[in-house]
Order: C-alpha cells, then structure tokens, then sequence
C-alpha cells in the first residue's frame, strides 16, 4: 500500500524527524511493485536531504518468496544499490 502517492506523503512528513539523527536507514521496497522500485530514489533524497552526512543506507527487496509475480530482479536491485552507493 506504500505504493500509493497519499501513504507515501503521508510517512514522508514523519520521516524527516528520524532521519536527523539516525546512522543508518533500510530501505525497503516490494520486489513484486515496479512502482515501489521505482519510488526508492526519492527516498534516498529524502534521506540524503535529512540525514547525517556519512549516513550508511541499505537496499532491502521484500517478497522475495513471491517469485512468479516478482518485478524487479536482484540484478536490477544490485546495480542499483550499486551505483547509488548503498549496502
């Protein structure tokens, strides 16, 4: 449900709060949700935005059961997490 633009807002306005102090954040998004993939970088913009410089951020897939209706790969996610400088 965290794919809909109202819940993410909604969280998004309570999250800054934690990210101030924090030393690390997960992100979690739904690997069988193109669109839960898709919304990661905004995330990572809200977190780099708020948090502590040298903040340590993962990339975490959930679902991964769910492998006939997975959307997103872990080669996908990798790249990503790659590029993007994540664990």
């Amino acid at each position: 449900w965290l794919d809909r633009p109202r819940a993410q807002e909604k969280f998004r306005s309570v999250n800054t709060l934690y990210f101030r102090n924090a030393a690390a954040a997960v992100v979690v998004f739904d690997l069988t949700s193109a669109a839960s993939f898709a919304s990661v970088p905004s995330w990572l913009d809200e977190i780099r935005r708020h948090g502590v410089r040298h903040m340590v951020i993962l990339l975490a897939g959930n679902k991964a059961d769910l492998r006939a209706t997975r959307m997103v790969s872990a080669d996908q996610a990798r790249a990503f997490a790659a590029e993007q400088g994540l664990l």
